[in-house]
């Protein structure tokens, strides 16, 4: 961690959608999946192993 930075930071999306009706489109699964695809796109030489 940087000087200064939290111990830890927790997030929800619960008062969003309480409030505004707003749903996430995708969950972490699909955030995680799709930023490794692109940079596997982006480095495929490091990706093999």
């Amino acid at each position: 961690r940087r000087p200064g930075d939290p111990a830890r930071v927790v997030a929800s999306a619960d008062r969003i959608t309480t409030e505004l009706g707003w749903k996430a489109k995708h969950d972490i699964q699909d955030m995680i999946t799709s930023a490794w695809e692109g940079w596997v796109r982006l480095h495929p030489e490091s990706a093999r192993g």
